[in-house]
């Protein structure tokens, strides 16, 4: 059945909360939800997430933590109580996605990738081939499905912060907060930014 999504994020001075919950399109009925932190369903209380967005190729789920900065990953096929298996990266030249958490972090699903930016760093995590089972399946191996990169230079990180990310054709376009216009990423061996005002 065809499954509508729909997710919350509030920051307070308490810090995140978030909730998502999904219909089934066809007879209007909830099929899941979840609230972070509040409802105990979450193993790690306290670290809700500060956005959430659907792989709708692959049919996964993805949430970035508020104050680890963690991408948790769900399957929209196998959802329970606490579905979520969190992706590390074994790359010890990319650094610690644990220290990264807090402030502006915004996560967009896009051609099997996902994009997070993190304050004002841009970074892709992509699946790996082998990485289209179910994530049930894959709990002990999940850390080999999906690698980390970053995708902008640091003069690029410097910019400001990212406020949204969204993908189109084979496109990139990314906004970020005071500065005028947008970028526009394009895929290529060569790939890069350019500003547009």
């Amino acid at each position: 059945p065809a499954v509508l999504v729909g997710s919350a994020v509030t920051c307070g001075a308490f810090g995140y909360s978030g909730y998502i919950r999904l219909w089934d399109s066809r007879s209007g009925d909830v099929v899941w939800e979840t609230n972070e932190p509040g409802s105990g369903r979450s193993s790690r209380f306290g670290d809700s997430f500060a956005d959430v967005d659907v792989d709708v190729d692959s049919l996964k789920l993805f949430k970035i933590c508020s104050k680890s900065g963690d991408l948790g990953m769900a399957d929209i096929r196998k959802l329970g109580d606490d579905p979520w298996v969190y992706l590390k990266d074994k790359n010890p030249t990319m650094g610690n996605t644990s220290r990264r958490g807090g402030g502006n972090i915004k996560i967009s699903c896009f051609k099997n990738q996902v994009l997070v930016g993190r304050e004002g760093e841009l970074e892709v995590w992509s699946r790996m081939e082998g990485g289209e089972n179910g994530v049930e399946e894959l709990k002990g191996t999940v850390d080999d499905l999906y690698r980390r990169n970053y995708m902008d230079k640091a003069e690029d990180s410097e910019r400001g912060i990212i406020e949204k990310i969204e993908g189109g054709g084979d496109r990139l376009f990314v906004s970020r907060e005071n500065v005028e216009g947008i970028e526009v990423w394009e895929t290529s061996r060569s790939s890069g930014v350019v500003s547009i005002l």
